[in-house]
C-alpha cells in the first residue's frame, strides 16, 4: 500500500457509516472498494491499520464498526407504562408497566427511562400534542425550566415546564399554552426529565 492517506482513512470511515445508515449492515471490503475507488487490498490494510489506532472495529471479515455504526448497535432499555402524564387537567397515576422498548444510545444517551403517553394540549407550545410518546429520564432532581414529569399529592402525574419557589418552599409549574394557568404545589415528587417525544402520525 502506498504511504498512509488520512484523507483515505476519513473517506472509507465515511463510507462505512453511510453504508451503514442506507442498508443497516456492515459493508464488505468489496462494497468498500467501490466506493472508494481503490484495491481490495488496500482497503484491508486501511482497515487493518485503522483497528490498530482504535478507529473501528474489524473482525477480518464483514464485520466493521465505526464510533458511529457502534452507538446505533448499541440500545437503552425504556420501560413503556400503561399510564398517562397530563398535558392538561390532572390524570391518576397508574404503573402498570407494560413492555420493555430498545431505545438508540446514540439518542437517548445511557441512564434509566420509562415511556408515558401524553393527555391534554397544555405542552403543544414544545411540540406535546394528545397522544405522544413522552420519553423521561428517570431522576428525582431537576432545573428550573426542565421539562419535569411529577407526582403532585400523591394522585396527580403532570408534565410541565418547573420552576422551584425557595422562598415558598414550593414549584411553580408553567403550562406551554396561555390556555393554561401557572399553579403552584407543595407536596411534589419529581419522577424524571422529558428528553424527547415519539408522536404517531394521524
Amino acid at each position: 500500500m502506498n504511504k498512509w492517506n488520512p484523507e483515505r482513512a476519513k473517506e472509507i470511515r465515511r463510507f462505512i457509516d453511510e453504508y451503514f445508515m442506507e442498508n443497516h449492515k456492515s459493508p464488505s471490503v468489496r462494497d468498500i472498494a467501490a466506493g472508494a475507488g481503490i484495491s481490495k487490498t488496500a482497503v484491508q490494510r486501511y482497515l487493518t491499520d485503522m483497528k490498530e489506532q482504535g478507529e473501528i472495529e474489524y473482525s477480518g471479515r464483514r464485520s466493521i464498526c465505526t464510533n458511529l455504526s457502534r452507538n446505533l448497535f448499541e440500545t437503552t432499555p425504556a420501560v413503556l407504562y400503561d399510564s398517562t402524564v397530563s398535558c392538561g387537567l390532572p390524570s391518576e397515576p397508574n404503573v402498570q408497566e407494560t413492555d420493555i422498548i430498545p431505545l438508540p444510545t446514540a439518542l437517548v444517551g445511557e441512564g434509566k427511562f420509562f415511556i408515558l403517553t401524553a393527555k391534554g394540549d397544555s405542552m403543544t407550545g414544545i411540540g406535546v400534542d394528545d397522544g405522544d410518546f413522552v420519553i423521561v429520564r428517570e431522576q428525582h432532581i431537576c432545573k428550573d425550566g426542565d421539562y419535569a414529569v411529577v407526582l403532585v399529592n400523591g394522585c396527580e402525574t403532570l408534565l410541565k415546564t418547573i420552576t422551584y419557589l425557595p422562598d415558598q418552599s414550593a414549584y411553580l409549574f408553567h403550562a406551554e399554552n396561555p390556555a393554561y394557568k401557572d399553579r403552584i404545589e407543595r407536596d411534589v415528587q419529581i419522577q424524571g426529565v422529558a428528553e424527547m417525544i415519539i408522536k404517531k402520525l394521524r
